[in-house]
């Protein structure tokens, strides 16, 4: 499917599919500003898909970057990150301790209501979870992005999607990474575009394009 470029200021797209558009639509792909197609592979023969875009916004934290000890050699990396482990270190949080009331609105040019005080910790019990919290300054957000760079990747990638007024969430460095940007996002969606319909068998190798999103 392809898509145009709605209105400024878009900070991505999303992209949906369902089965059958009366259940709801499911989140296929959060994409960059840049992208306007998308293709979606390993559908079930002779069914129909229902597709459609919306736009987000929403400006982002500062990004920060972490890395894991270079003491740590690759065998020891591998082989721990292979143990059983509890991740609930892992789960989002609202905590009260990071909580600001001085908030503004998304939708406001020039609120400036963009998470502040990003930053990372090492969780000690696992071999490359860093614990992340941020200051929420938005009012009005529909959630929080989790965005992640990995070493050498040209943009940030949508890792976890978290509910309104949450600011710590916990991620693992997998091997043989060991190094990657973050950076959270409060984010609120556009009007979703049109509905497009694709019919898998016959007409599998055709994308048939979709007018634009609407912001």
């Amino acid at each position: 499917m392809e898509w145009t470029t709605p209105a400024k200021d878009v900070a991505g797209y999303v992209v949906e599919w369902s089965p059958d558009p009366s259940t709801g639509f499911n989140i296929l792909q959060f994409v960059p500003p840049a992208q306007t197609a998308f293709v979606h592979r390993d559908l079930r023969p002779d069914a129909a898909s229902f597709y459609r875009v919306r736009a987000f916004y929403g400006q982002p934290s500062s990004a920060i970057e972490v890395s894991l000890d270079e003491s740590l050699s690759d065998a020891d990396y591998v082989a721990r990150y292979g143990e059983a482990e509890d991740f609930g270190w892992a789960v989002p949080k609202a905590s009260s301790t990071t909580s600001n009331a001085d908030t503004r609105s998304l939708r406001v040019a020039g609120a400036r209501a963009a998470p502040q005080d990003f930053s990372a910790s090492r969780v000690e019990s696992t071999v490359s979870g860093f614990r992340f919290t941020w200051t929420d300054r938005a009012s009005d957000e529909e959630g929080t992005l989790f965005e992640v760079r990995p070493a050498g990747a040209p943009d940030f990638q949508v890792r976890a999607v978290v509910a309104p007024d949450v600011n710590s969430i916990g991620y693992a460095l997998e091997p043989p990474a060991r190094k990657a940007s973050f950076r959270v996002r409060a984010f609120y969606f556009g009007s979703p575009s049109n509905v497009e319909v694709e019919v898998t068998g016959a007409r599998a190798d055709r994308i048939m394009p979709a007018p634009g999103a609407r912001g």
